[in-house]
């Protein structure tokens, strides 16, 4: 009896689910720390039961964006914070902050591209925010005639919305004594994602025009109290992960910046190393009366912050400390190893001539300081060569460097 024929007994439903809620969670906990915030969103969305699991927590995104996002994400999830802190948009689901941090296309034409998240918490165009806002300009007091305006409802505590920009009035003469005027943009009507629950703007067009129909303030009072969502644990639990992972996020962003730091200073030495290796091969290959040409000093280069004012930088460049001269390896080291991150050491020849014909070397030494390379003795060959003959080398049999 063949292995295909051969039948497994069936598997009860419930052992299989178990399993596969059990695997998928190993796989998630796993894997979930070393993606970025869109390699995790199309990991979530790849399996059907994961996309309302809860497995996928706010803070798991927030954390993940932090850490292994890049700027645009990091930019995108700060202006949502900032509005949740305001209290003006929804706070969104694990999911759907997903989607925020990672969509290329507007949220209403489905066409065009955006790189950073609207004021309305919504991915918007350009286009798609003229058309579906609304201009709304606020009034000096001496126009305030009826009982209910719209300062009254703009000023309201539960009311939170960001002025776009400011106006005058007055004519421009009297705008020294007039105060400008919030002018605010405000979504035409709600908007509903796939699964059709509200997202974006708490306050839209339409709730503004029925407050501003009512007869009295307690009125408008009471209708901002029924209409007003419950989503403050929400919003003190986004609050608390962004706390929490943004100091983490510091500390690991300075721990890069400490081992950046550390990888350029060893580099800047052993191309110091590598330099003065190159310019003693080179030295070999020149006659004794010309060695001199290669003279050098070894200068160490703070470039200074810039806060300094021209007379300091003067006072400080006539300093005798500001033209050091290193002599040791010991010395570069410790001016390397202690200075600022922006220390750099200069190796420089005194010959003018001499310094424009080895610039090379000294940009890219390490093409020069290995002998037993074939091609750095061919380069080393052709800068000797060239000094000789630019100090009075007659034929090629003259001086060593051209044997």
């Amino acid at each position: 009896m063949s292995q295909r024929s051969q039948r497994q007994p069936p598997r009860d439903d419930t052992s299989r689910s178990v399993f596969l809620v059990f695997e998928t969670n190993d796989i998630y906990q796993n894997v979930v720390e070393y993606l970025n915030p869109e390699d995790l969103r199309n990991f979530t969305l790849s399996y059907t039961s994961m996309r309302d699991s809860p497995l996928l927590t706010t803070s798991i995104v927030i954390k993940n964006t932090l850490l292994n996002g890049n700027k645009h994400t990091k930019t995108r999830i700060e202006r949502i914070y900032a509005q949740i802190l305001s209290n003006t948009i929804f706070i969104p689901t694990p999911i759907r902050l997903l989607s925020l941090l990672t969509m290329k296309h507007c949220e209403f034409c489905h066409t065009r591209l955006v790189n950073f998240i609207s004021d309305y918490g919504l991915a918007l165009c350009l286009p798609c925010k003229k058309e579906h806002t609304t201009c709304i300009e606020t009034k000096p007091a001496k126009l305030l005639k009826t009982k209910i305006e719209m300062n009254d409802i703009i000023q309201h505590q539960d009311v939170n919305l960001f002025p776009h920009h400011f106006i005058y009035k007055e004519p421009y003469y009297n705008r020294r004594f007039a105060k400008p005027l919030p002018v605010y943009y405000v979504l035409n009507k709600p908007f509903y994602d796939k699964n059709n629950d509200r997202v974006g703007p708490i306050i839209t067009n339409i709730e503004l025009n029925e407050m501003l129909h009512l007869q009295s303030y307690q009125a408008v009072e009471k209708y901002i109290e029924t209409n007003k969502p419950e989503q403050s644990q929400a919003r003190c639990m986004f609050i608390q992960a962004m706390t929490i992972h943004r100091e983490k996020c510091f500390e690991v962003i300075e721990n890069k910046e400490k081992e950046h730091i550390s990888k350029v200073k060893m580099y800047r030495f052993k191309k110091y190393l590598n330099t003065t290796q190159a310019i003693a091969f080179l030295l070999e290959r020149i006659p004794d009366h010309l060695k001199y040409k290669l003279d050098y000093n070894v200068r160490p280069s703070f470039p200074c912050p810039p806060e300094v004012t021209y007379g300091q930088l003067v006072a400080l460049r006539r300093r005798d400390d500001h033209y050091l001269l290193l002599t040791s390896v010991d010395d570069v080291r410790k001016i390397l190893s202690d200075g600022p991150p922006n220390a750099q050491v200069r190796i420089h020849i005194i010959d003018r001539v001499v310094a424009r014909i080895i610039k090379p070397l000294l940009d890219s030494p390490t093409k020069f300081n290995d002998e037993n390379k074939r091609k750095h003795r061919i380069n080393l060959h052709h800068l000797a060569q060239t000094i000789c003959r630019y100090y009075g080398a007659r034929e090629d049999s003259d001086f060593p460097a051209t044997w």
